[in-house]
């Protein structure tokens, strides 16, 4: 019994790369998410 083996590549091209507009939907929320944890320090630093 032979294992096939799983390339990066081979992922990428078969669940990542069709799903690419929710991926990158994704990331632009995990972006957001970020950016938005700075927002209250840099309002409490303006209101000293």
């Amino acid at each position: 019994m032979s294992k096939n083996k799983v390339s990066f590549r081979w992922a990428f091209k078969e669940f990542i790369w069709p799903r690419r507009k929710i991926v990158s939907f994704g990331l632009f929320l995990i972006l957001v998410r970020s950016l938005s944890g700075l927002v209250l320090p840099y309002a409490s630093k303006t209101l000293n």
